[in-house]
């Protein structure tokens, strides 16, 4: 596992051109956002499929790494990662992503997407996230939905890149289940922003 380059903590993002690991906080010192060097790496052979028991440690590695925790707490959505459907991008036997989801009526909640520093920038994370919605059409639902932060600038281009619209924005929602917070480059960390898709 990778360390950011200016410290020992669990590196959690990798700046592509630059080649340094990023930890959360020194995620939130860098402005993270599009680079003339930030060019899509070239793809890499991955194999997707299923979680089976014996890969929870990658799961569980995941969770601590986003969120600290097995359980995702957001305004209208609950997940408990660890009987969540998951999906795991694996180069050879290496794990290089995970997505986390949860189907609830007509609707797949993206529950955690996590893809490895390392492997950041290979498309992994795109392709994690159609391989979930081709399972979410396959049965029969209609509606994709991921909920992320007012400071993750990120991951709110990445998700409209992929065809997600901005759906609903719940003010302060993070402020009040998880006290103030800062988030990248040095935002606070107050709402929730809805996205969605339809299938």
């Amino acid at each position: 596992m990778e360390t950011c380059t200016y410290c020992d903590q669990l590196a959690l993002y990798h700046v592509r051109g630059t080649e340094t690991y990023l930890c959360r906080t020194h995620a939130q010192i860098e402005i993270v956002g599009p680079q003339e060097h930030q060019r899509q790496r070239p793809r890499v052979a991955i194999q997707i499929r299923p979680a089976n028991e014996n890969e929870c440690a990658v799961v569980a590695e995941a969770a601590r790494t986003a969120w600290n925790s097995f359980e995702i707490d957001c305004s209208d959505f609950e997940a408990h990662l660890e009987r969540a459907p998951t999906l795991v991008a694996w180069h050879g036997d290496q794990a290089a992503g995970v997505i986390c989801y949860q189907f609830e009526e007509r609707t797949v909640h993206l529950a955690m997407l996590n893809v490895r520093p390392r492997w950041q920038g290979h498309g992994i994370g795109g392709r994690l996230i159609r391989t979930m919605l081709d399972a979410a059409r396959a049965e029969g639902l209609t509606c994709a939905v991921v909920i992320t932060t007012n400071d993750n600038l990120p991951a709110l281009a990445f998700y409209q890149k992929l065809g997600f619209r901005i759906s609903a924005v719940r003010p302060d929602r993070v402020t009040e289940t998880h006290g103030p917070r800062k988030g990248f480059s040095g935002l606070p960390m107050r709402d929730e922003i809805e996205l969605e898709m339809k299938l």
